[in-house]
């Protein structure tokens, strides 16, 4: 009989944040796939016992960083298609921020942690190293995001201007959505 080796340590906490609505709602939350795992209606008591647990000792950077650094950095946000990609993995990272954030000492804590603002970052790669550039540097502009372009206004000879009217007003609104949640 073949055993499934379990994934231990960040990425057991990492799930469950990604999993969390961007509404924050149970019902809307993405299911548990296995029993092992966390429902999100377990991570924010969860995520408050570690603060109660670590905190006092100083230990909280030790235990929740390696999980802020893998949501942070998490592969959704460096996606070729950025915004406009039909994995909208980007808002589930910003759901899992915001549970973090919500806990006060949480949010503190993730300002002193080196990558918050990294000594080696230049203007030039502070979004690809800090741990809030690389959800900062999500945007709708073509010259960063050229899939961009080219899904929503490629082949603009084709398109009616109501199709054209209708792309622009839908990237507003997802980049709307993104700032007013970061």
């Amino acid at each position: 009989m073949k055993r499934l080796r379990r994934e231990v340590g960040p990425v057991e906490l990492l799930g469950p944040l990604l999993s969390l609505s961007s509404l924050s709602a149970p019902l809307l939350s993405t299911p548990v796939s296995s029993p092992n795992q966390l429902s999100p209606t377990e991570v924010e008591p969860l995520l408050q016992d570690i603060v109660k647990r670590f905190e006092p000792e100083n230990e909280l950077d030790g235990v929740l960083g390696p999980v802020i650094r893998a949501l942070l950095f998490h592969e959704s946000l460096f996606r070729r298609e950025g915004l406009a990609g039909s994995d909208s993995g980007w808002r589930r990272v910003i759901a899992g921020l915001e549970a973090l954030v919500s806990i006060k000492p949480i949010a503190i804590m993730i300002t002193r942690l080196d990558e918050w603002n990294p000594e080696s970052a230049t203007a030039a790669n502070i979004e690809r190293v800090s741990l809030m550039g690389p959800l900062c540097r999500l945007n709708v502009f073509g010259h960063e995001w050229p899939t961009i372009s080219e899904t929503y206004f490629g082949d603009l000879d084709r398109k009616s201007r109501a199709d054209v009217e209708s792309s622009t007003a839908s990237l507003r609104g997802t980049l709307k959505s993104l700032q007013a949640r970061l």
